[in-house]
């Protein structure tokens, strides 16, 4: 069973030019949990949310794609927070997802056919992809 850490509530009010990269660091030390000004009835009246970025929509779009992918591969992955450019983050995973839809494409006409050899060695290379991410 878990126990919870015993936590006290804080309000940081951060400027908009600082937000990634205060953000981006309180994500690496992993000591706060981060909830939405608009959940909070005394904070609605006083700040006014910056709503999300389109880095934001990038950032969640790529997390689903890496989760998908890992899920696809039966690898168990737990997430980091980093630094990565996330152009190339994103290149990177589009070049991993085409590889291995390439792959699944070409097993399942091989199952068609029944040759297992191939088969095993496509499936071998899915394996080696996983161990790569």
């Amino acid at each position: 069973m878990f126990k919870s850490e015993p936590m006290f509530k804080v309000r940081i009010l951060i400027p908009r030019e600082y937000l990634n990269n205060i953000l981006i660091a309180l994500g690496e030390v992993e000591i706060l949990h981060l909830s939405n000004v608009e959940d909070d009835e005394e904070l609605k009246e006083i700040v006014k949310p910056m709503g999300l970025s389109d880095a934001y929509y990038k950032y969640t779009s790529l997390a689903t794609r890496i989760e998908e992918l890992a899920l696809n591969l039966n690898l168990k992955i737990s997430p980091k927070v980093g630094k990565e450019d996330i152009s190339k983050v994103e290149e990177e995973l589009s070049k991993i997802e085409e590889e291995v839809n390439n792959i699944r494409f070409a097993i399942s006409k091989l199952e068609e056919k029944g040759e297992t050899e191939k088969i095993e060695l496509l499936r071998k290379r899915l394996s080696e992809i996983a161990s790569e991410v």
